[in-house]
């Protein structure tokens, strides 16, 4: 019979009521039944497509469930269509057209990975063959397996597609697949009763009518449960002394046998028979003595070959009428693969996590919501706090105040999608922190990856570093570098403001007999007490700086003359007089000082230099213990 595009796949014995069936065909009751099964499946597709869209808006893509929330739309105005009159067959053809391209254009999009979208080719497979004749209906089905192959090649393309589903809401799929298979075993199962009950109401008058209805109902009941064995890796069923009296043929194939081959055993046998090992066959069956449903009961199994799998098996009893236990009726569902894949998983994350904790840096990922989403094991040492107590929390939970407010205006830098580097100081520490954002396709930071050094040993090296290029090492004084750079600016102060500037050449007379006699252990002593009596006879805003040796220079700016220059080398004269302290025993030790002042315009400080070094030579000419102005 061919109602509205229904095949009933007639056997050719039957010919005489395909006859029979043909003349009703335009009859008001095969008309009706028609509308009946079209409206089924539009409602079906309707309510599959808003459970998917509803799924995807309240934990997945926004913007494919935008795509299954408009796809909505041509399938109502078919409805709209066939309600208001419109011929079944045509209604059901564009339902069709309009489910693949729209499944289609969900799949060029997501480049394949839109598991709401393929939901709908096993029924758009099942429809094309019921309500097309012969040759369309293997189009249908033809064009399913293409959209099929089609999706593996874009699974496998490294295409950038407009649409990414949420990753982790791919992967937990298997969560929700059972609800809309569930609901399509629902749809299909009222689906044939209203139709069934249509057609029976409306034939009622003819016995060969009625009869062939039920042959219709018949065949159309062994074609749904032909595509119920496609679509679920198994079904089972067990009398009321629990031995199988059916199996599909998918769980057959998970133990590698015929389904014959397993009918009228029970689990337990079948499992011992045809697999070399098996654990949880027990549990199923101590279950189903309690007559109670079970879900998710898991049984491993190895092969002959040595192939270990595991099943997940759901069962629940089955009852007469009158309320009387007749057997059980279950699935079973091979998640090998999906274990696999999660071992795996958890073998990158234990590798991430030893590569990351055994990095001397502090690694985290922080989400949208300024929580720490991953921390290595630095984050413990540094904070002194267990990682439980620092992943999953937010930031400003387990920083300080003080550190929150330092590091919050660059974290926002990166989530504004900008990397950021740079150096804050926390908890007497120094760190050198780099944010770089994770982006998605669209350029929106989903999160911050941190990377973070403490450098506060590098910047104690840096400082003492500094330190040593800029003084000397035995008096603490400037050294030469630093009397070049302060000289430098000092000439330059007093050329800006018309200041005197006066430069002094000093050294120790006969400080050779120090080291000569007492060795240069003695001669560092003398050294950093002349250094000391230097600095107590000028001010702090002079500078004094060793040269080598015992040659040492002292820059007094803004002085008001000469006077005040000799009053300085006065002051460092008399407090020579005082006794060195020198290994052990008291030494007199005297020195000279020439002095030259800055002339206007002047801004060489290698000829100052010279012109105090040759006062610095005539004050020696005339005796040492005295000063001399250039």
């Amino acid at each position: 019979m061919q109602a509205g595009g229904l095949s009933m796949g007639v056997a050719p014995d039957h010919a005489m009521a395909a006859r029979a069936v043909s003349i009703a065909d335009d009859d008001e009751p095969d008309l009706r039944f028609r509308r009946e099964l079209v409206l089924a499946f539009g409602l079906f597709q309707l309510a599959v497509s808003a459970l998917a869209g509803i799924s995807e808006l309240t934990g997945g893509n926004q913007a494919l469930a935008f795509l299954y929330l408009v796809g909505l739309l041509p399938i109502v105005g078919v409805l709209i269509w066939l309600r208001r009159g419109g011929v079944p067959a045509h209604a059901g053809s564009g339902l069709l057209v309009t489910i693949y391209a729209l499944v289609t254009a969900t799949n060029l999009a997501t480049g394949g990975q839109a598991i709401g979208a393929n939901l709908a080719l096993p029924t758009v497979a099942l429809f094309g063959v019921l309500m097309s004749p012969p040759r369309q209906g293997l189009l249908w089905l033809a064009l399913v397996v293409l959209q099929i192959v089609v999706v593996a090649l874009l699974r496998r393309s490294d295409y950038d597609f407009p649409l990414q589903p949420d990753a982790a809401w791919v992967s937990s799929a298997i969560d929700r697949v059972p609800l809309i298979f569930s609901l399509a075993s629902g749809m299909i199962g009222w689906m044939i009763l209203r139709a069934l009950a249509q057609y029976r109401q409306r034939l009622d008058q003819s016995q060969q009518s009625e009869r062939l209805a039920r042959s219709a109902a018949s065949h159309d009941a062994q074609r749904f449960a032909e595509f119920a064995e496609i679509a679920a890796d198994g079904f089972w069923e067990v009398d009321d002394g629990l031995q199988l009296r059916y199996v599909s043929p998918g769980f057959a194939a998970q133990l590698g046998v015929q389904p014959a081959q397993m009918q009228g055993q029970s689990l337990s046998s079948a499992y011992a028979r045809h697999s070399a090992h098996s654990l949880g066959v027990a549990e199923v069956e101590a279950e189903m003595l309690q007559r109670r449903a079970f879900y998710g009961q898991r049984i491993t199994t190895r092969g002959r070959d040595g192939v270990e799998s595991c099943l997940s098996l759901q069962g629940r009893p089955v009852l007469d009428d009158n309320g009387v236990f007749c057997g059980y009726r279950g699935t079973v569902h091979d998640i090998s693969e999906q274990l696999r894949a999660q071992a795996a998983l958890k073998a990158s994350e234990q590798r991430l996590r030893l590569i990351t904790d055994n990095v001397p840096a502090l690694i985290s990922y922080i989400d949208a919501d300024r929580r720490f989403r991953f921390n290595n094991r630095e984050y413990s040492i540094l904070l002194d706090r267990p990682l439980e107590e620092i992943t999953g929390k937010l930031l400003v939970d387990v920083y300080s105040a003080e550190t929150f407010a330092k590091i919050s205006p660059q974290l926002e830098h990166a989530f504004s999608g900008e990397a950021v580097n740079f150096e804050v100081e926390a908890n007497g520490r120094i760190m050198r922190v780099a944010y770089l954002p994770d982006l998605d396709d669209n350029g929106v930071a989903r999160g911050v990856y941190g990377l973070i050094h403490d450098i506060s040993a590098l910047k104690k090296i840096e400082r003492e570093l500094r330190t040593l290029s800029q003084f000397d090492a035995l008096t603490g004084l400037a050294n030469r570098r630093r009397y070049n750079e302060r000289l430098a600016d000092a000439i330059d102060r007093s050329e800006r403001r018309n200041e005197l500037l006066a430069l002094m050449f000093l050294d120790l007379d006969h400080f050779k007999s120090v080291n000569d006699s007492l060795g240069h252990k003695a001669g560092d002593q003398v050294l950093q007490e002349f250094a000391r009596r230097i600095e107590r006879s000028v001010r702090n805003t002079d500078t004094v700086a060793r040269l080598a040796g015992d040659e040492f220079v002292i820059v007094l700016e803004s002085v008001q003359g000469r006077a005040e220059a000799e009053r300085v080398a006065e002051k460092i004269l008399q407090a020579m007089t005082i006794e060195f302290q020198v290994d052990g025993g008291a030494r007199r030790l005297t020195a000279s000082i020439g002095i030259t002042l800055r002339k206007p315009g002047e801004l060489d400080g290698e000829a100052l230099l010279r012109r105090a070094d040759s006062a610095l030579y005539a004050a020696k000419d005339a005796g040492r213990n005295r000063y001399e102005v250039a």
